[in-house]
Formats: C-alpha cells, sequence, structure tokens
C-alpha cells in the first residue's frame, strides 16, 4: 500500500515537472516570437523624434518604503 501510494505521487510530480517545463519552453517560445527587434524600436524613438519637440522620457527610480524598483517611458505623439 505504501509503496503504491509513493509510486503514485512520484507520477504526479513527473507529470507536472513536463507541464511546468513545456510551459516554461512555450512562454520563451512566444516571448521569443513577439519581442520587438532593434529596428522596431528605433522605429518607435524617430517617429517620436519626428512628431514631437519633446524628448523622449525614461524615469528609473527606486521607493524606499516599498523597498521596489520601478521603471518608465513617456512618448508623445
Amino acid at each position: 500500500v505504501w509503496s503504491s501510494c509513493n509510486e503514485h505521487n512520484v507520477n504526479m510530480m513527473a507529470t507536472f515537472g513536463f507541464i511546468g517545463v513545456g510551459a516554461i519552453a512555450a512562454g520563451a517560445l512566444a516571448a521569443w516570437a513577439i519581442a520587438p527587434s532593434r529596428s522596431d524600436l528605433l522605429e518607435v524613438v524617430n517617429k517620436n523624434n519626428r512628431q514631437s519637440p519633446e524628448p523622449m522620457r525614461l524615469q528609473l527610480g527606486y521607493d524606499p518604503s516599498r523597498e521596489l524598483a520601478f521603471a518608465g517611458a513617456s512618448l508623445t505623439f
């Protein structure tokens, strides 16, 4: 009885392990497929530079009360 319970647990761990690895692989593949290329990023910067006298604003910060870092970008079109 004890060995069948352990075998069932090992099989379940293996199943969910393979599902997890598959999900990670699928997520990495999807991120690679939709990630912007260098030319896409340059296109956004150039469009901002052509259409707006305001420069693109990039902001990095740290909130010590929440111990949280944050970043942001502001584009005006």
